[in-house]
């Protein structure tokens, strides 16, 4: 059970600094640090995705990426690190690449051990406070900062787990399968097990927007549920919590199983290659308890059923729609 506190984020003269803490230990939340698998899920604001070009995690070692912003814009980045002391502090110099980056900055990161829970502490020192106000100003970096802690709290849940993984290829392009999703019309003719009818009451796909959805049997009464976004990253990954709920929105417990957790978090990527696309699903319970957890990792062969079949409806529409 991976639980969470608000984030603070401040500017002091030259120094920004943004924090939160993680009910998670120490070691779970070090290991989002330490590979760009990890990082290009929560490294940057919402909406945003990393292209890795060199990773060197250790002390001396650089790290190129390159990260995309929901309009498409690229920003260069480079990061060398001065000090990896696993698992309590990160140092290191940022910079687009110039070495006489007038927005260049050194941040330390450092994993304070609550016992069971981790503060993490980001401050980052600008080379005037004028500068310090200009890039927060420009780029919005406190908020900025504010949203990739709290990407790098669903990271967290992911990695304690348990985890649910599934996968499966599909005969078309990304842009198509990401559009599926993305699009009311077309999610509301594959969605959900067969032989339901999809009604869809509300659709709001942004961060902090949500899905409102009843699933309606051949026999009997509509099953609600919600899916509440978190992270989209076009058409690179998309990040949500599902939970039965009433018509309102309300949660309430799975019909067939009083122990299961109540929220799930979610998290598909997508993968193009040579026009097929790889979807991957891995999903774990938000703020469940061990009774929650243990009848989720119990049901993870009816998950594969459930996930299987509904992505199997997703293959025979884009059959159709190509």
């Amino acid at each position: 059970m991976t639980r969470t506190l608000e984030p603070a984020a401040r500017l002091e003269g030259r120094e920004m600094i943004i924090s939160r803490v993680l009910e998670a230990p120490r070691e779970l939340v070090w290991r989002a640090f330490t590979d760009p698998a990890h990082l290009t899920h929560w490294w940057g604001p919402l909406g945003f995705t990393i292209e890795t070009e060199l990773f060197e995690f250790r002390s001396g070692g650089t790290w190129r990426h390159v990260m995309h912003g929901p309009d498409g814009t690229a920003y260069p980045n480079r990061i060398r690190f001065q000090e990896v002391l696993a698992p309590e502090r990160l140092s290191y110099a940022h910079d687009t690449g110039q070495d006489e980056d007038p927005e260049g900055f050194h941040t330390t990161i450092t994993l304070l051990d609550l016992g069971g829970s981790t503060h993490v502490v980001m401050r980052a020192v600008f080379q005037s406070e004028e500068a310090c106000r200009r890039v927060a100003q420009k780029y919005g970096a406190l908020e900025g900062g504010v949203q990739m802690l709290s990407r790098l709290v669903d990271q967290v849940v992911l990695l304690a787990g348990p985890t649910f993984h599934f996968a499966r290829t599909f005969d078309a392009p990304r842009a198509l399968v990401w559009q599926a999703w993305m699009d009311p019309a077309q999610f509301a003719q594959w969605w959900g097990p067969k032989g339901m009818a999809l009604r869809i009451a509300h659709h709001d796909l942004r961060p902090g927007g949500h899905l409102l959805y009843a699933m309606t049997p051949p026999q009997g009464p509509d099953m609600w549920g919600r899916m509440a976004y978190r992270d989209v990253a076009a058409p690179h990954h998309l990040g949500f919590t599902d939970a039965f709920t009433d018509a309102d929105g309300g949660l309430t417990r799975h019909p067939l199983c009083a122990t299961w957790p109540l929220v799930l978090l979610n998290r598909i990527t997508l993968q193009e290659h040579e026009g097929r696309t790889t979807l991957t699903l891995l999903s774990a319970p938000l703020g469940a308890s061990p009774e929650e957890c243990a009848a989720f990792e119990g049901g993870f062969s009816s998950l594969e059923q459930g996930w299987g079949g509904t992505l199997g409806s997703l293959a025979a529409f884009l059959s159709h729609h190509p």
